[in-house]
């Protein structure tokens, strides 16, 4: 898959994450709570931009 941007809403426990494709179409939009926050930032390929709000 390749990723465009990878976008976080933050919040106090769970963040909203969501994966744009190259496309421009949403391929994965999902909560994940803060403990695993930075094991799914780990998985996405190498210089994939990270975009927060």
């Amino acid at each position: 898959m390749s990723i465009k941007v990878f976008g976080i809403d933050l919040a106090k426990n769970f963040f909203q994450v969501c994966i744009l494709n190259i496309d421009g179409i949403i391929s994965s939009n999902r909560k994940v709570h803060r403990d695993r926050l930075l094991h799914t930032i780990r998985q996405l390929p190498d210089n994939t931009p990270l975009a927060m709000e």
